[in-house]
């Protein structure tokens, strides 16, 4: 008879050493990591629907996540969130591949690491913000005490800390928004999914959590991939850009590298006497075309980058000229993003004037709306 009791208890002994040593395995894992990147993505692909009347949310998209901040920008429908869905384990692929530190999307090993603030958050409106982080916290390994100090904090920096007793359910929009961003950052995970964080924020709110994830980003180390509408704010914040349309990727790398390629060969120029080198530019093989814009700056579309940048210093001493001013033209977020994604272009528009046998040239940029 007592042979039994003590068989089960040596089992039940066994297969709790068995769980410690997998879950410090586990820790193991995480800490040994060393992937250049966060979040891999391969052929991720997410079909639904049957037959004939297939939708292809997101169709075998590849894409990496290295630390850092990465914006991932698409139009309405473009798969964004279906993509977001799918790395934080809500919904299953129907093909291809994703990692997150390592471990398949969908595990609970990848879920630990990942803090989600969705784009529509829900809540127990029935508990104070107090009690609901603390009870998110304990799901997340901590202890009463760790998640209780954890709370207060996160509600301090989210200037949540005068609600903390109230319940959610009378919560203004912007209160909950802010809420779905401390239920993220409760368990410190390594990882941040944010889809429309700063909705239902007003300006100065807005300006405060992008501050948040900025620092969280670059003193915490946590990883950001960043889902939103307002492109100026991520233009502000990100490191790194994806843009999705119509289930594929449009484009994906830095943003510095991204504005540089759609800046083209533009360069905008400023010296004490811009007509001088403006006569001089045009005389050269290096340069297509140069003219002096309203703003009175000097517009430089080179033939030979590398040549026009070498030659500066030689044109500057020929004109004896000081320079206020050389860069690349500017190219804004919104700008490329209404490109790729075929909802607007930019063009080039040259209008010849002339006037007593001379001819003058001016060139401008001209939106062209997508028919």
């Amino acid at each position: 008879m007592s042979k039994k009791p003590q068989a089960r208890a040596q089992q039940k002994n066994e297969e709790k050493a068995k769980t410690t040593a997998k879950e410090k395995e586990g820790e193991r894992e995480e800490e040994e990591y060393t992937g250049k990147y966060v979040i891999e993505i391969e052929n991720l692909t997410k079909y639904f629907g049957q037959k004939e009347e297939i939708v292809k949310a997101v169709d075998g998209i590849s894409f990496n996540v290295p630390p850092g901040i990465m914006g991932y920008l698409g139009p309405n429908g473009a798969g964004k969130t279906t993509t977001i869905k799918m790395l934080v384990g809500a919904i299953k692929p129907t093909g291809g591949d994703a990692t997150i530190m390592g471990h398949k999307i969908g595990t609970v090993a990848a879920r630990k690491l990942i803090g989600y603030s969705p784009e529509h958050p829900r809540f127990y409106d029935h508990m104070t913000p107090i009690n609901y982080l603390i009870f998110l916290g304990e799901l997340g390994g901590l202890t009463c005490h760790e998640a209780e100090e954890k709370a207060f904090e996160i509600l301090e920096t989210l200037e949540l800390e005068q609600a903390a007793y109230r319940n959610i359910v009378d919560f203004s929009a912007g209160m909950r928004q802010k809420m779905a961003l401390a239920q993220a950052l409760i368990h410190e995970p390594k990882l941040l999914i944010l889809d429309e964080p700063t909705a239902n924020l007003d300006p100065v709110g807005r300006a405060k959590i992008l501050d948040q994830i900025k620092y969280l980003a670059r003193k915490k180390g946590m990883t950001t991939l960043i889902s939103s509408h307002i492109l100026g704010e991520i233009e502000k914040v990100a490191e790194y850009v994806t843009i999705i349309n119509k289930g594929k990727i449009v484009i994906s790398d830095t943003m510095d590298a991204v504005k540089e390629l759609y800046a083209g060969n533009q360069y905008v120029m400023r010296t004490s006497q811009n007509a001088k080198v403006v006569d001089l530019l045009q005389t050269t093989d290096y340069v297509e075309t140069v003219w002096i814009d309203e703003n009175g700056d000097i517009k430089i579309k080179a033939k030979d980058e590398a040549e026009l940048k070498r030659q500066i210093p030689t044109i500057l001493k020929k004109t004896k000229v000081t320079l206020d001013a050389f860069h690349r033209v500017t190219v804004s977020l919104e700008d490329i993003f209404m490109r790729v994604t075929g909802l607007g272009s930019f063009k080039m528009v040259t209008e010849k004037e002339g006037e007593e046998g001379e001819e003058a040239e001016e060139i401008t940029w001209e939106y062209i709306e997508s028919e």
